[in-house]
């Protein structure tokens, strides 16, 4: 028994999308994202994946965060260091 059946071009376009998501959530420069989607403008990219921007933007504030405040990582690491 098939329960969901997927079409080639919904296949693609999930392939695309995720693509495009994980090129972004990885930190690749937009401009270059865009241009391996074939948008001619980055603001295209920008526009249909801002979500995608805003989780690796929140990402690497926490990044900086972590960087810039060493109470905090030495807190984390000293929780990690606990046998529980």
């Amino acid at each position: 028994m098939v329960l969901f059946r997927e079409s080639k071009v919904e296949t693609f376009w999930a392939l695309f999308y995720t693509n495009a998501t994980l090129l972004i959530a990885a930190g690749t420069p937009l401009k270059t994202v865009a241009n391996r989607l074939g948008h001619a403008q980055p603001s295209t990219t920008n526009n249909i994946y801002t979500h995608s921007i805003k989780s690796a933007d929140e990402a690497a504030a926490e990044t900086l965060e972590d960087i810039l405040s060493p109470t905090k990582n030495l807190k984390k690491k000293n929780s990690k260091s606990k046998i529980r």
